[in-house]
């Protein structure tokens, strides 16, 4: 005999009676309303540019996106903490099912993704490596500059340019 998991659903942190979100990242509707707001509808993911899933949420006529992992985790373990950051532990960004998220903070983050050769998709090599660091020590540029440059996170630019990662390159 086969058994199924069935999703746990708990409030959304912040939209309690509005929306609830599920243990396994879906995010459905608790109330009815205008505009094709269905109870108990389960509401589309969308992908954001850096890989991760989002929902928009809507209270008091005010619309907002949300990520699914930081909603997945509030519900079913708590805020993250000042300076944490969500981790995917199998790497996937999609992968939003609560045993797949823990809170560390940015520079655990980044090693496990080093670790697991999963270090910002695999983009960036001893050369790139120099030249973030060219860019922000010599040129000056800012974190969000250089991150929109080479296609990584700010947090990840400033580790490189600390010498907190990819220590070997100089």
């Amino acid at each position: 005999m086969m058994k199924f998991n069935k999703d746990i659903w708990k409030s959304v942190v912040g939209y309690d009676g509005i929306y609830s979100v599920s243990n396994a990242g879906n995010i459905r509707r608790d109330t009815s309303g205008i505009c094709l707001c269905i109870k108990g509808r389960i509401l589309k993911k969308s992908l954001k540019r850096n890989g991760y899933h989002q929902v928009c949420l809507y209270k008091d006529s005010i619309k907002k996106y949300h990520q699914v992992s930081k909603l997945v985790i509030e519900a079913f373990l708590y805020q993250r903490p000042k300076g944490m950051t969500i981790n995917h532990k199998d790497g996937v960004k999609t992968n939003n099912h609560f045993s797949n998220l823990e809170y560390m903070d940015s520079y655990e983050n980044l090693m496990h993704a080093y670790r697991n050769k999963r270090f910002i998709n695999g983009v960036l090599n001893d050369k790139k490596i120099i030249n973030i660091r060219k860019c922000r020590l010599i040129n000056k540029m800012s974190l969000k500059e250089i991150a929109l440059k080479y296609k990584i996170s700010p947090s990840s630019v400033s580790l490189i340019s600390r010498f907190r990662v990819w220590k070997n390159v100089k």
